[in-house]
């Protein structure tokens, strides 16, 4: 996309919607986000993959008169990654070099402090926002508090900075340094506002308007209150350390994110990419390593793995599910005497032959082992029970 046509489309009121049809899409597109979740995206696995970004947030400190070791760290950091390329036989170009990488930083420090971030020169990631190029204006865009920033989908592969790299360069106190960093970074962000955000990034189908989920944790209300529903599902009887649990149809995942508190391993499945990035930057500001979120059609997703326990909340509706065969599935998933939580959509309208799909479902080879009804947000009343495989 040529330059005029960018400027073009900004000013005209269609921008969003293409943009956000083109990311949908999943082709090239420019995307607007924080640079707050930009960072926060930069995780995988329960590691934060790109230090790099915080020296370069600290060479910007030492630029501003804030730190006596950021421009030391960040010149020892680009001689470190020169003779990295070298070990790998690859050129280090003129520009790289490190009296000529701190003008650049310089330069550009200069440029945000007095323009802002220019969307001009949008940052390149990949189809699952991890940073291709664009550290220097990431961490520029942090230290000087951007609303957004832009973002182009990339073909290139991701580059990695992560601790055990930096391990191999410097100083035990040098990365303690780089970790005491990210954590002061990571706690300047306001995550309601960062989640409210991405949250508006597209039309929701559930929550009327804000989140479907609460997460107490972090002070955020939502649709339906979190720690209320697992209190009367009961779940603190079903849930030991060593379970692995599913959650289908997980939304923002905050029900998945408290089980974790419970269990040994947490999987979230969710169809909407959104969600499922609200559901991450979550998970890593909570820190909760036990917990991996996949994005897709559960109808279509394949697993490795089996599990004590099953949520299925409210979600047979719109999979489309044949209960005896959405039974089966579920089943074959669960470890010897697993369980299920199977959650009715409204009993009064969606779900009005329950009691027939819970007999479809046992006949897949379940016996209830309890039941029970809740009015969560006070509008829809929906009809659960726990289901055991024999």
């Amino acid at each position: 996309m040529n330059n005029k046509l960018v400027w073009l489309l900004k000013n005209t009121k269609i921008y969003k919607r293409i943009k956000s049809a083109a990311l949908k899409l999943g082709n090239s597109y420019e995307l607007n986000v924080s640079p707050a979740f930009l960072f926060l995206s930069q995780h995988a696995n329960g590691k934060f993959n790109r230090y790099d970004v915080v020296v370069r947030f600290m060479a910007i400190e030492g630029i501003n008169g804030e730190s006596n070791s950021g421009l030391t760290l960040y010149n020892k950091m680009q001689q470190a990654r020169n003779l990295y390329l070298a070990s790998k036989n690859k050129r280090i170009k003129v520009e790289d070099l490190p009296q000529n990488k701190e003008g650049t930083l310089q330069n550009l420090v200069a440029s945000f402090r007095s323009k802002g971030f220019n969307p001009e020169f949008p940052l390149k990631v990949n189809s699952n926002l991890k940073l291709v190029d664009g550290s220097h204006r990431l961490a520029c865009a942090l230290y000087y508090n951007a609303e957004s920033i832009l973002v182009e989908k990339s073909e290139s592969l991701e580059v990695e900075f992560g601790l055990e790299w930096f391990k191999s360069y410097f100083e035990t106190d040098e990365v303690s340094k780089l970790q005491e960093k990210y954590q002061e970074i990571l706690k300047s962000f306001d995550i309601k506002v960062v989640l409210e955000k991405i949250l508006r990034r597209e039309k929701q189908v559930f929550g009327r308007g804000e989140f479907y989920q609460s997460c107490e944790e972090i002070g955020i209300p939502g649709q339906r209150p979190t720690a209320e529903r697992y209190k009367i599902y009961g779940l603190d009887k079903y849930l030991s350390t060593g379970d692995n649990v599913l959650d289908i149809g997980c939304n923002c995942g905050f029900f998945t994110l408290l089980m974790a508190n419970k269990v040994k391993l947490a999987v979230g499945i969710e169809i909407t990419q959104t969600l499922v990035d609200i559901a991450r930057v979550t998970q890593v500001y909570l820190d909760r390593k036990n917990v991996q979120f996949r994005q897709g059609n559960f109808n279509k997703i394949k697993l490795d793995q089996n599990f004590d326990f099953i949520c299925s909340f409210a979600v047979h509706h719109w999979l489309d599910a044949d209960m005896k065969k959405y039974g089966k599935r579920l089943h074959s998933l669960l470890n010897s005497q697993g369980k299920v939580l199977l959650e009715s959509q409204n009993i009064h309208k969606e779900d009005l032959d329950w009691k027939e799909k819970l007999g479809r479902f046992r006949q897949a080879g379940f016996d209830e082992v309890q039941t029970g009804w809740l009015k969560d947000d006070g509008v829809i009343e929906r009809r659960f029970s726990v289901l055991q495989k024999v």
